[in-house]
């Protein structure tokens, strides 16, 4: 329409000349209002309707819906995008989000509903109700993903639509998201231009792997992976591990399956490498070898924790800083085409003669001895002369794991669907990794009771003064022994104190359990009492306002026993103590709706939370706070479009869109950084080190705010490792102070 063409062409935008077979009759790109274009299956699908826009991050999350050129659009996805550069800020230049939206409605378009259009794409709402709203967010950004272009070939964009006879789906055995791809086809993908033939380029012609995001709504529905080349199949295949949104269940949105080459494999940095390694007659310039990156300090604190000596890892890196030594190299997991590399064993194409005996293996991100093995390599002698030929026509730049091998994910839990693996095959390093700590238990227990987390104050003979305290771990058993942070108002950090059980039961007397509760008195001077008993083992009955002179926060017996007769809603207890108790209370979520009826003519849910309680709510009121919940009960019970269940199929998509309204992708990223610090902190500590307990808790609380934003969830840290972080850092992490002991 005229409306939709005034809509503003990017600029400084090369568009590709040729796209193979598309969706769409002629490319259009979409609205951008960013420095880059880029093409995904989004920009494909629905051209100059998409429009892209970046907002910095101190504005505020992107809204999910805004209006243009008057027009509606609504958000498809949004993410972080954050600052490389290094030093100060400078205006202008920081974190931003980049966010897609899709113009659903305006003058001249076609309305678009966009909860049907995903749904049409793939079953969405079924991965939202059984995962969550944050995976479906995760399977999005799959569709927003920019391909990448042939390797040495011209302008044009890897994006392909093929025949659904061209992909199939095979059983799973030990892929893990790692597919196979005819290497024919795999040479038309990139070196096929226009539906013309073209000779493809000396670049094309080296690649032995891809990064693809597959999306066919009609038989696989969006997948995730890696494929990599392999003789005598006929079609993709794709393993079920590379699935991550299943198929649709309504009108596909077309029958063919889109193919977008993410990343092509080898990197330029593989291919230097290899020919250094095969010492090629045209050996890498000065400036190409200096383009290699060293090891990073994140794997080299792994080495220590390892046991190699500092000297041994000092001396390797000055080798190769002097360009010596090039015995390490960041390669791409693949599953082997053959069939044929023992289980246990991993192949390294495209060393030849060099080919180590052993190599070790880690992978990003990297905190402690047991992210890292060794493992032996496997041997072309031991290969029929067919295998020796795949393995030889692949260059530089994959290790190869035995099919149906758990090895990938031993090593950090790594998978292959677009893993990079750290490989070092020095021997002079290497020999200093012994198999006995390559295998160590890295497990951790850590010692909780009810006295962590009790507040009290401590009392110091020599100033005759008391202050605020607080038990924040405890060190052994038997004898039992804690470490105590006082608060001194002339010290900015707290001061630390160990303390014996029996010195602590001089200061403070915690609540153990509660027994009952009581109204004693008459009118205005009734006050209410708790059946309690102490630590000491002394039993009897207190008011609130004794309770609330004797704790600063309130004991875990009290709490539980105020939630059991639910004394919390009732107005029985004052309004001060009934308000502390809720300020101290631990967050409790809805976990599922199991029933629902009619009263009084309204309909009520039935709300089952995490802490076992079952809860009674007008669906009303459930609709505001339970909607991600409220679907899938009615999902299951085949009650969309019924009197009183009217519009909440879509309730699918309103929570994801509350998610991304709730997420802050900054914030997580900021705790990321954080927790990063706090671990070389510690780990570069002469008075703690590599293996003390606290480095290694820190080592894998940074690795799991990784996942924050994909699975969701919180962290959980010791009471003593949580009072270190800033208040503004907390909002994701929680501090562990249970009774029952926590195995990290």
């Amino acid at each position: 329409s005229s409306r939709t063409q005034q809509l503003d062409r990017p600029r400084n935008v090369v568009v590709a000349r040729a796209w193979g077979s598309t969706l769409v009759t002629e490319y259009t790109p979409p609205t951008i209002e960013v420095e880059k274009a880029e093409c995904y299956y989004f920009a494909i699908l629905w051209g100059n309707r998409m429009l892209v826009r970046e907002r910095p991050t101190g504005l505020g999350l992107p809204p999910t819906s805004i209006r243009k050129n008057g027009m509606k659009y609504k958000l498809l996805f949004n993410e972080l995008i954050t600052r490389k550069s290094k030093g100060p800020v400078v205006e202008g230049i920081g974190n931003k989000y980049k966010a897609y939206y899709l113009a659903v409605s305006g003058h001249g378009l076609k309305r678009i509903d966009l909860k049907s259009a995903l749904l049409r794409i793939g079953d969405f709402e079924s991965l939202t109700y059984e995962k969550g709203a944050h995976k479906t967010i995760s399977r999005l950004k799959l569709l927003v993903s920019p391909c990448c272009r042939p390797p040495g070939g011209d302008m044009v964009f890897s994006m392909r639509r093929l025949h659904k006879n061209r992909v199939e789906i095979i059983e799973e055995n030990g892929h893990m998201g790692c597919g196979f791809i005819p290497r024919s086809l795999l040479l038309e993908i990139l070196g096929k231009t226009n539906d013309i033939d073209s000779k493809a380029s000396a670049g094309a012609k080296r690649v032995f792997a891809i990064q693809v995001r597959i999306i066919g709504p009609s038989t696989i529905g969006v997948a995730k992976g890696m494929l990599v080349a392999k003789d005598g199949i006929n079609a993709i295949q794709v393993p079920s591990s590379m699935i991550k949104v299943e198929k649709s269940k309504t009108d596909p949105m077309h029958d063919d399956v889109v193919l977008n080459v993410h990343k092509c494999f080898p990197w330029n940095s593989h291919w230097i490498m290899g020919r250094l390694i095969n010492n090629d007659p045209n050996v890498p310039s000065k400036t190409q070898k200096e383009g290699l990156k060293a090891v990073c300090s994140d794997v080299m604190r792994v080495f220590q924790s390892k046991g190699i000596p500092t000297d041994v890892l000092r001396k390797y890196d000055e080798d190769f800083d002097q360009q010596i030594r090039f015995n390490h190299a960041n390669l791409i997991g693949v599953i082997d085409p053959t069939g044929l590399v023992s289980s246990g064993c991993v192949f390294l194409p495209g060393m030849g003669e060099k080919t180590p005996s052993k190599v070790f293996l880690t992978r990003n991100p990297c905190t402690e001895g047991r992210d890292g093995i060794v493992a032996e390599v496997a041997s072309l002698r031991d290969m029929p002369i067919d295998a020796v030929e795949f393995f030889e026509s692949l260059g530089f730049g994959s290790v190869v794991f035995a099919l149906g091998d758990e090895l990938p994910s031993r090593i950090n839990d790594g998978d292959l669907d677009g893993d990079n693996f750290f490989c070092l095959w020095d021997e002079e390093v290497l020999e200093y990794v012994t198999k006995e700590h390559d295998i160590e238990d890295y497990d951790i227990e850590i010692q909780c009771d009810g006295l962590v987390g009790s507040e009290f104050n401590y009392y110091d003979p020599i100033k005759d003064k008391h202050y605020p305290a607080e038990v924040v771990q405890k060190l052994q058993v038997n004898p039992d022994k804690y470490l105590v942070a006082i608060k001194k108002e002339t010290i900015k950090k707290n001061e630390q104190k160990e303390m014996t059980k029996e010195a602590l039961s001089e200061m403070t007397d915690y609540m153990t359990d509660v027994f009952g509760h009581r109204l004693k008195g008459k009118g205005k001077q009734a006050k209410v009492q708790f059946d309690c008993q102490w630590w000491s083992g002394e039993r009897g009955w207190i008011d609130t306002n004794y309770i609330l002179d004797r704790h600063k926060g309130t004991p875990q017996a009290l709490k539980d026993y105020a939630q059991a007769k639910c004394l919390l809603n009732n107005k029985e207890l004052p309004k001060k103590f009934c308000k502390w108790i809720n300020d101290n209370m631990d967050e409790v979520d809805i976990k599922k709706i199991t029933h629902h009826k009619k009263l009084r003519g309204d309909i009520h849910v039935c709300c089952r939370y995490t802490n076992g309680e079952e809860k009674w709510l007008p669906i009303e009121e459930a609709k505001k706070d339970c909607k991600v919940f409220l679907g899938a009960y009615a999902k299951e019970n085949n009650l969309f479009g019924q009197p009183g269940w009217e519009k909440i199929d879509g309730y699918w998509l309103k929570e994801v869109h509350d998610e991304m309204s709730r997420v802050r992708s900054n914030e997580i990223n900021r705790l990321t950084s954080q927790l990063h610090s706090m671990w070389k902190k510690s780990f570069d500590d002469e008075n703690v080190g590599a293996n003390h307990q606290d480095t290694i808790i820190w080592g894998r609380a940074y690795k799991r705010s990784l996942e924050i934003e994909k699975h969701g969830g919180f962290l959980k840290l010791p009471c003593h490792l949580y009072k270190e972080l800033k208040p503004n850092q907390k909002k994701y992490v929680e501090a562990l102070t249970s009774e029952e002991n926590f195995l990290v």
